[in-house]
Order: structure tokens, then C-alpha cells, then sequence
């Protein structure tokens, strides 16, 4: 059950983004996520001969078991504290307890050899989706709100900076050459290239840190993408992109929302502040200072010695302590940036560990994708650079956004971290091209084609078998 699950359950959190993450057992504080990653405990427990090798063996999920080790410690403690309700704390600590789903997922990739092959192919399938769909999502939010029963939320009270960054990560996949089925990737690519581009610019111009997360993901694919791809993306793309521009220029659309307009104008001004060319509007100036003076109060406290060893602990609402009430029928509960949310709660000792998993991380994945491509593995290479390009757009964002402190981020990123985990340790097998190189030099793809170490081994076997 657990694939599916698993499936149908970051299908809601891309499509719906925060809304989907409040569906929850009626009556009880389990929401969907618990109960999926439920799921996948209790279908691992049956695997104990996989799940083992793979902790023991990997220095990442070693790295997170002595990060959640610090973190539930901390949690004991402020339950017997009393830093809050039960209910909060347990809130709260959805920092590192969804870090569970890395060690499911890094199981499941383990014991079948098709999961990421599997996985890639729903994904593929489900971009085009999102990227159409983005659009409409970034701009009803000046329909009437709609609830859902047991939903504090209305189903247009998106994460913007989430959407923006799916949607580079759609894009990356794209851009990389991976094909979902037969054709519908790679006829329709370039196309969806630039769809892709004006989602994240819309998703862009409401939240800036999703905006450079996601602009700073397809850039880093472009440029990793082998030279005939790139070429070929340049060529197909930059007419229609132009074209696109242009039209959109012409005809200023506008679009108010609850915070700020979708335009052109709010897009520059957003770009504008990005690059620190000029201040932005009044909005944009006002929430920039506002964001700096609160992180500044929270790393002063994080540093003082009260702090600095053993943080605040979870339950406090450290945005209520630092600025009030904003009104919120769900109130923020963080600091505006979950790396120091980390700092705040855990204190120096969680947050250096924390740094130590991200920099083994980024490690790890250098070293596979080079031993790929040094065997000439061109479709390990790739998805190790799309698992390494994806955890860390969503990184980048969480440093602007309390974004990893909910399932709708949060779950994404240790999904992929728990791919990267299976799929480093992967043997290249014989040398194979990446589909970005064989649809470019050949112009076409095969059902055979589709990326994935499932279909990789068993062409392999095929040949060596002589079937």
C-alpha cells in the first residue's frame, strides 16, 4: 500500500499544496501524512533484512538518525517542561520527525530495484499537470474562499514559494530529459519548458526566496544538461519564450490576490529587490525590514547562554514571542526560516548537526554523480543531479520561508532524500546515454527509453541473458 499511498499523497501536496496537508483523522491531531508514513512503517517492519543494510551502510541516514536522536531528546524535554501543549509540541517537531520518510522511502528504493524507476514515471506524468495548473491556482485568489469540512484553511490559501519551487523542479526534470511515457514528455517538452517558466515567474512574484530557488534550479539543470541538449532546448524554447513575452507585455495582465497583484510590474519589482537594485514597493520594503529585525531578535536570544546549548525547545511560538499576533486562523509559529527555526529550538549543538547533514549530503552526491559519469552512466548521472538540484531549491527556499516545518515541503524533501540515499549507492552498470543526449542526437523516444535504474538492469540482464 505504501507506494501508492506515498503517491497520492505528494500528488495532493503538489497540487494543493497547505490546504491538503489539514485533511486529519476526524477527532484526533493525526493528519494525512501521519498516517501514511504509518503505512510505511508498519509494511518496513516486514523487510528488516533491507532496511537494515541501508542505515547501516548509508553515512546520510546516519547523519539524520543522530539529528532526530538530538531533536527527540529535546522533544522529551519539553514535554516534561511543559514548554507547551502536547499538541504544539508534537507541531513543532514536524522539523524532524517527517525526516522519517527518508529512511521508508531509502528502504523501499532498496528492496525494489523499480521504485525510482516507478516513481519518475508518476512524476513525469503528473508535471504537466502542475504546470498548467499553477497559473489558475497563483490567481483565484480573488474567488470567494472555499472551506472544506474539518479545513481551517480555504482551499486558495496556497504556499506560493512551494508551488514555485515544484514547479522548478518539474521543470529541471524536464530540461534533464526524463520522459513519463511514451512521448508525452518529450513531444510536448520545449512547450512545457516555457509554461513552466511563466508558472514559476507567476508563483515568482508572490514569494521571492521561491522565486530564486526555483530560477536557480532550471539554471543549474540547463547548464549541467549535456551541450547538444542545451543547444536543442535553446532553439525550441527562446521563440516561443520571446513570443510569450511579448504578448504578455502587450497585454499587462493584472491580478489582485490577498497579498500582492500577479503583473509584470510586481514580477520586476520582486526581481528589482532579488538583485538589490532598487528597494521594490512599499509591501516589499516593509516585510524585507520586518523579516530582518525578527531574525535578528531570534539569533540574538539563540546565541545568549541561556540558548545557546539546548535552544527554546518545542511549544513556544517563537512568532508570537518576538511579534505578536498577525491574525492568522492558522498563527505562524516560527521565525520565517526554518534553518533558524533549527537554531532557535534545538540550539547550536542540533543546528551544527544539521549543517553536518546537508554538507554530507551535497557530498555524497557530487561523489556519485562522478563515479556515473566516469562509467558513462549518463541516466544515474541525471537523477543524481535532479535528486541533489531538487533537496536543495527546497533548501534554499526554507531559508526565506518556514517551509520545511509543514508536510507539503517538508515530506518532498525527505522523499528525495530517501531516493538519493538508494539511488547513490546504485551500481552505473554498462555505459548507457541519458535520454537528454539520445533524444537530442536521435529526435525521439522509445517506450524502452524511460529513465530509471529498473529499466537500466533489465536491458542490462536482457543483453547478458541473451533474451
Amino acid at each position: 500500500m505504501f507506494p501508492a499511498a506515498l503517491r497520492f499523497l505528494l500528488g495532493g501536496y503538489l497540487l494543493l499544496s497547505r490546504p491538503f496537508s489539514y485533511i486529519h483523522v476526524p477527532g484526533t491531531p493525526v493528519y494525512i501524512g501521519e498516517v501514511v508514513l504509518a503505512i510505511g512503517f508498519a509494511e518496513i517492519l516486514r523487510l528488516r533484512r533491507h532496511w537494515r543494510p541501508v542505515i547501516s551502510r548509508s553515512a546520510i541516514l546516519r547523519l539524520l538518525m543522530v539529528f532526530m536522536g538530538w531533536c527527540a531528546v529535546r522533544f522529551v524535554t519539553s514535554l516534561k517542561e511543559g514548554l507547551g501543549s502536547p499538541v504544539d509540541i508534537l507541531r513543532d517537531s514536524s522539523i524532524w520527525y517527517y525526516g522519517a520518510f527518508a529512511f521508508v522511502v531509502a528502504s523501499y528504493a532498496t528492496y525494489d530495484p523499480r521504485f525510482i524507476h516507478r516513481f519518475m514515471r508518476w512524476f513525469m506524468r503528473i508535471a504537466p499537470w502542475l504546470l498548467l495548473w499553477t497559473p489558475v491556482v497563483m490567481t483565484i485568489g480573488v474567488a470567494k474562499a472555499v472551506h472544506l469540512p474539518g479545513i481551517p484553511l480555504p482551499l486558495n490559501a496556497v504556499k506560493n514559494g512551494d508551488y514555485a519551487v515544484n514547479c522548478g523542479v518539474a521543470v529541471a526534470a524536464i530540461i534533464l530529459g526524463f520522459s513519463g511515457r511514451e512521448g508525452l514528455t518529450h513531444r510536448y517538452a520545449h512547450v512545457l519548458v516555457v509554461i513552466g517558466l511563466g508558472a514559476i515567474l507567476v508563483s515568482g512574484s508572490q514569494n521571492r526566496g521561491g522565486l530564486i530557488a526555483a530560477l536557480g534550479e532550471v539554471g543549474a539543470a540547463f547548464w549541467l544538461s549535456p551541450r547538444p541538449r542545451r543547444s536543442a532546448t535553446v532553439r525550441a524554447t527562446v521563440p516561443v519564450l520571446v513570443a510569450a513575452i511579448a504578448v504578455v507585455v502587450v497585454v499587462n495582465p493584472r491580478f489582485e490576490t490577498h497579498r500582492r497583484e500577479v503583473s509584470v510590474r510586481q514580477l520586476a519589482s520582486n526581481m528589482k529587490s532579488i538583485l538589490g537594485k532598487g528597494e521594490g514597493n512599499a509591501d516589499q520594503s516593509s516585510t524585507t525590514e520586518w523579516r530582518l529585525d525578527l531574525w535578528k531578535d531570534v539569533l540574538k536570544d539563540s546565541l545568549s547562554p541561556t540558548y545557546r546549548i539546548k535552544g527554546q525547545g518545542f511549544g513556544p511560538n517563537l512568532y508570537l514571542k518576538y511579534r505578536g499576533d498577525n491574525g492568522d486562523p492558522v498563527p505562524l509559529r516560527n521565525p520565517h526560516s526554518t534553518h533558524l527555526d533549527v537554531l532557535a529550538r534545538v540550539g547550536i549543538p542540533g543546528f551544527v548537526l544539521w549543517v553536518v547533514l546537508w554538507g554530507g549530503w551535497w557530498t555524497t552526491s557530487i561523489f556519485a554523480a562522478v563515479r556515473h559519469r566516469r562509467a558513462g552512466s549518463w541516466v544515474h548521472r541525471d537523477i543524481t543531479l535532479w535528486l541533489s538540484l531538487s533537496v536543495t531549491a527546497y533548501l534554499v527556499n526554507a531559508a526565506f520561508d518556514p517551509a520545511l516545518e509543514g508536510p507539503h515541503a517538508g515530506i518532498w524533501l525527505w522523499t528525495f532524500v530517501g531516493l538519493g540515499v538508494a539511488h547513490f549507492r546504485r551500481p552505473a552498470g554498462r555505459r548507457q546515454p541519458s535520454v537528454a543526449r539520445r533524444t537530442s542526437e536521435s529526435g525521439s523516444v522509445r517506450s524502452t527509453d524511460v529513465v530509471g535504474v529498473g529499466a537500466v538492469r533489465s536491458r542490462y540482464t536482457a543483453r547478458r541473458t541473451g533474451r
